[in-house]
């Protein structure tokens, strides 16, 4: 995520195909700001750019947490993501 050239790194605590919950430490941005993010394939090298609208942020003991809208992420990269996902959730039972 970058801010007049800042950059800010966060982790993915939630991904759907309209959004993601994610944990920052530090944040400075607005509700219904539109960011520029960029998002890494899963197993891959790879950082693929999208824009996001914040939706909500709250701070918490992890740092701020905040909701992001998924404004133009390929398809196919959200799928390759919830798949990855997915795949971890059913190994959790294993």
């Amino acid at each position: 995520m970058e801010k007049e050239n800042e950059i800010f790194q966060g982790r993915i605590k939630d991904f759907s195909r309209w959004g993601i919950r994610c944990i920052f430490d530090n944040f400075d941005f607005s509700e219904k700001e539109i960011v520029n993010f960029k998002i890494q394939r899963p197993n891959r090298d790879i950082f693929i750019p999208f824009r996001g609208e914040i939706v909500w942020k709250k701070e918490t003991e992890e740092g701020w947490e905040v909701g992001i809208n998924i404004k133009n992420l390929l398809s196919s990269v959200k799928s390759e993501i919830l798949e990855f996902c997915y795949q971890n959730w059913v190994r959790s039972f294993q």
